[in-house]
């Protein structure tokens, strides 16, 4: 595994809070995340790590490390992301959050074609009812039905729906 590679994973196992977390986010198996921290540890010559059955915290030599290594991220990423901006093909981890039925209907639908056309690109869905805090939780993207509060967010009407109750006599 490349530096890059070591360190980003590392720091989403950390932002996540599992590796089997981090593992969906970055479309890899759970044993596949494990074995590749498990040689970030050996290669460093220390336990990144606290780990029982239930609960994983960073060890205080996981703590150093995700300070340099969250910085090194974020510079990667802006690398990145200003190579992108000159070839003009979208990179990086697009972050959405919706409603469960909103993401099944419009979301999951142009998915596949949407990624075959952006290849670079990973989404990180979050399905949630409730309204987040966008900038804390670095959300690029939320779907949500209603109007906005005041708000200084911008927000784009995608399509009306309709409600209808119905009920039987019984």
């Amino acid at each position: 595994m490349n530096a890059s590679a070591s360190v980003n994973l590392f720091v989403h196992v950390v932002e996540e809070g599992s590796f089997s977390a981090a593992a969906r986010i970055l479309g890899l198996a759970p044993s596949s995340v494990a074995r590749q921290i498990q040689q970030l540890e050996n290669e460093l010559g220390a336990r990144l790590f606290q780990r029982t059955t239930r609960k994983q915290s960073l060890s205080e030599a996981g703590e150093l490390y995700y300070r340099h290594a969250k910085r090194a991220a974020e510079e990667l990423e802006a690398a990145r992301t200003g190579i992108a901006r000159l070839t003009g093909a979208p990179s990086g981890v697009l972050t959405v959050t919706a409603e469960p039925d909103l993401a099944t209907e419009l979301i999951s639908p142009v998915l596949p074609e949407f990624l075959s056309q952006h290849p670079d690109v990973k989404i990180r869905l979050l399905f949630s009812s409730t309204f987040a805090d966008l900038v804390e939780g670095r959300i690029d993207l939320a779907i949500r039905m209603g109007q906005l509060k005041d708000s200084s967010l911008v927000a784009r009407k995608i399509f009306d729906s309709r409600s209808l109750l119905c009920a039987s006599p019984e």
